[in-house]
């Protein structure tokens, strides 16, 4: 992977996301503040102190006049006259700003928040008081009715686009962050999904990038482990197939010459010998069997599922798990819950009953003469559920986890040796086949060896 050099960091990335927000809400300040001044200067807003402007422009005439008059005072203003003895001479107030009015009149002072702000002009036949307010205004009457106050609008503009202004920055960056982030991504779903032979793309973002050099340091790592891993296996089973191969040719001799001796005339304990020594290699023979089984890659080859009556296959399977136990007069419970005759399974036929014939001749193996044999069958969530229940001692612990293991042998609880330790595993590795799952453990009331095969019904 070519790493640029020079690239910005996440210090950068997110110190450019913060100057961008400041710099675009600066820049929309400035423009509302010269839209609110262009306003003014239309004349469609009137500036906050413009009733004081002229007031203070009127004040002398006001002063000066030989009588009061009250056209000369701004029209959004308010005033009352006193006389010299302090009494309301003419007044446009309300009662409420006329009291805070007379309060000013004798040097109090009064809340500008609520009364506003107030002019006192001295003339010589009495006093004048001006009540007017430092607020921005619009020239047309109908908007000061209907409208917020300028100010309150232009605070509402000024929040409302600088929080458009967040939104839209946040979503570019977060963007920006994503296409970044898409090789780390790519890479992390690919090595999960053990597609390990790619290239690991790049960011221009240095700690990104930092992580996509430590993951193809692990991608080519883990390819080159589970390259070693899958030629060490590949070499197993190649010695395996080849030492299987190599032990029939002699124990295709042994069978030979005992058969041969077996013909001719012997004794009656000499005929014992050679009847034990034809069974056992029998039973090497059927160990040949198993581990040239497991010696193909999966058996990927030989999986040939179609569909099948399944009434039809457990019949089968329950006269074969009859005519097995009956050797060791062991009584086998056959409970088959399925009551649609008609019912189909894609599977493959030879192979599953080969995988629940192994479950079941180990369950019977391991059972005491003249014990029973429980074997249960029924649909739970479109799903198939075989369950074989034996009567023997129970798996030990180590078993339950290492029961389905190439060549395990639980001597602990199940001591008998007549066997590979390779029947549960070719059960796992067929029942996984058909995208199934097999589950051991001991039943709960009689403390028994149990195995559970749960199987989907179609091609999955």
């Amino acid at each position: 992977m070519a790493i640029r050099r020079s690239l910005p960091s996440l210090k950068v990335v997110f110190g450019t996301y913060f100057l961008t927000i400041i710099v675009a809400c600066l820049l929309v300040s400035a423009l509302v503040l010269l839209a609110f001044n262009r306003a003014s200067d239309s004349g469609l807003l009137i500036p906050a102190n413009q009733t004081e402007q002229r007031l203070l422009k009127q004040k002398q005439q006001l002063e000066q006049t030989s009588s009061f008059q009250a056209r000369l005072l701004p029209k959004e203003s308010h005033y009352v006259f006193l006389n010299k003895d302090g009494k309301v001479k003419k007044s446009n107030m309300s009662s409420k700003l006329e009291a805070a009015a007379l309060r000013v009149s004798k040097g109090k002072e009064v809340d500008h928040n609520t009364y506003g702000y107030f002019m006192t002009i001295e003339r010589q036949d009495g006093l004048l008081l001006v009540n007017y307010q430092l607020v921005s205004r619009y020239r047309l009457s109908w908007m000061n009715r209907y409208l917020p106050s300028a100010q309150v609008i232009v605070i509402i503009i000024f929040t409302l686009i600088n929080l458009l202004i967040f939104i839209l920055v946040t979503l570019y960056f977060a963007r920006s962050l994503q296409r970044q982030l898409a090789p780390i991504l790519t890479a992390t779903g690919q090595i999960a999904d053990q597609d390990l032979d790619f290239t690991v793309g790049s960011s221009n973002i240095k700690e990104f990038n930092q992580v996509l050099t430590s993951l193809d340091s692990m991608r080519v790592a883990l390819r080159d482990s589970l390259m070693h891993s899958w030629q060490l296996e590949q070499e197993k089973q190649n010695q395996i197939a080849a030492l299987t191969h190599d032990i029939k040719t002699p124990l295709t001799v042994i069978r030979g010459n005992t058969e041969l001796l077996n013909s001719t005339s012997l004794s009656g304990q000499q005929q014992e010998f050679i009847q034990y020594s034809l069974k056992n290699i029998g039973q090497v023979e059927t160990y040949l069997q198993q581990l040239s089984y497991l010696a193909k890659n999966s058996q990927l080859q030989d999986f040939h599922p179609e569909k099948i009556k399944v009434a039809a296959f457990l019949e089968e399977l329950s006269q074969n798990s009859q005519a097995l136990a009956a050797r060791k007069d062991i009584k086998v419970q056959f409970f088959n819950d399925l009551s649609d005759n008609q019912l189909t399974a894609y599977w493959d036929k030879d192979l599953l009953k080969r995988a629940l014939m192994n479950i079941i001749s180990n369950a019977v193996e391991h059972s005491p003469k003249g014990g029973q044999l429980q074997l249960t069958c029924h649909l739970k969530d479109d799903l198939f559920h075989f369950t074989c229940l034996d009567s023997g001692q129970g798996f030990s612990r180590e078993a339950l986890e290492k029961a389905t293991y190439q060549f395990f042998q639980d001597d602990t609880s199940r001591h008998n040796r007549n066997h590979s330790g390779l029947g549960l595993t070719i059960a796992d590795n067929i029942i996984r086949l058909h995208e199934g799952s097999l589950n051991l453990s001991n039943d709960l009331k009689t403390a028994a060896g149990r195995v559970e095969v749960i199987l989907p019904l179609t091609k999955i």
